[in-house]
């Protein structure tokens, strides 16, 4: 797992990287549930160009959860500001975020999420709730423009499936 805390940190994945983020809990611990990458504080940009690969996968405690806290299984939170951004952009970059029992991406504030022309784009969680959502936002700004792949799936297998999106009334999506 990773922590990143402080104010307008910037994480860079570009020319040709690989980056891999593996939270794996091998037994079943309900003490597990932390999310993969922690982003704690406002302003903190996640970047993925120029042929970039970022794979995030979090295991986490085999018990779904809907993200909400500090410690719910997501693959990657932002929390405790607002002006999270997640950037995704240039043909052949590529982000992979996998959360085994929980939501992909939690922002506690405000977020721009944007995927860009030629990128694969890939978001997969498993709620608790079906008002648990793969994208579990605040008030989001989330642009897809043109990818060459995107796949967005809730796995929640029991009752009604889960949401894909959640966010407040001011967010968009296009």
């Amino acid at each position: 797992a990773m922590s990143i805390q402080g104010d307008g940190n910037v994480f860079n994945v570009t020319d040709g990287a690989e980056v891999n983020v593996i939270k794996n809990t091998q037994v079943y611990k309900t003490t597990a549930s932390a999310p993969a990458v922690r982003m704690d504080g406002k302003d903190n940009h996640i970047n993925i160009n120029t042929g970039g690969q970022f794979n995030l996968r979090n295991t986490g405690s085999y018990e779904p959860n809907d993200g909400l806290g500090s410690s719910g299984n997501q693959g990657l939170l932002f929390t405790g500001g607002n002006g999270a951004v997640f950037n995704l952009k240039d043909a052949g970059s590529s982000a992979e975020i996998r959360a085994d029992y929980g939501p992909a991406l939690v922002s506690t504030g405000s977020s721009k999420i944007t995927a860009g022309e030629g990128t694969i784009f890939k978001m997969y969680g498993k709620t608790k709730s079906r008002a648990g959502a793969v994208f579990n936002t605040a008030k989001s700004e989330i642009t897809i423009d043109r990818p060459l792949f995107f796949d967005f799936r809730n796995d929640r297998n029991y009752g009604a499936y889960g949401y894909i999106f959640k966010a407040t009334a001011e967010s968009t999506f296009t």
